[in-house]
């Protein structure tokens, strides 16, 4: 099956502390575990950007750039290691 991981998906996997992580971390996992094709998109890469980098104070994640391109090298990784 092919899946369009959404961009709130990718946000709560971020935030270690954030009561939905486990969850939205779990499902992407599963999914890989499937051999399911995990997709994300230039739209979720902006979206994620935008937020994750903006301050945590006006409901951002408060990230530095070299941060966020972390997490979403690390997206890319882990969907890029199905084959």
């Amino acid at each position: 099956m092919r899946v369009l991981v959404d961009t709130n998906i990718l946000l709560r996997s971020a935030q270690p502390n954030h009561p939905l992580c486990p969850q939205a971390a779990g499902a992407v996992s599963k999914l890989i575990r499937r051999k399911d094709a995990v997709f994300f998109c230039s739209q979720n890469i902006a979206e994620f950007w935008n937020v994750a980098t903006r301050p945590a104070g006006l409901n951002g994640l408060g990230l530095s750039p070299e941060e966020t391109l972390q997490e979403v090298t690390g997206h890319r990784k882990a969907t890029d290691s199905r084959a």
